[in-house]
């Protein structure tokens, strides 16, 4: 497992798998996880996002989360904790190697 923004895109040979939240969802786990407000959480949230953005655009001329085309498979992980997540992953892998 290797966990990389522009790899995806890089990268052919692997299973590509786009773990998405929404932007509240994102907040609420940056606030939780640091233990910050969720004000500051938000800035942290837009500070990222938008700098990522702008390096892959400029590095690669990747567009972060406007096209999924290469992923494999994209997870809503609003409505899932961790573990489901990582089951639901697992079963994608497992599958697969059948």
């Amino acid at each position: 497992v290797i966990t990389s923004y522009p790899l995806a895109w890089l990268y052919k040979d692997a299973i590509k798998i786009w773990l998405k939240a929404s932007q509240e969802k994102r907040i609420e786990r940056v606030a939780k996880r640091d233990n910050i407000s969720l004000e500051e959480a938000k800035r942290v949230i837009l500070v990222r996002d938008e700098e990522n953005k702008l390096l892959y655009r400029e590095l690669y001329g990747i567009r972060l989360d406007e096209d999924l085309s290469v992923f494999d498979f994209v997870i809503n992980t609003d409505i899932l904790d961790a573990e489901k997540v990582l089951r639901i992953v697992c079963k994608i892998i497992d599958e697969i190697k059948k």
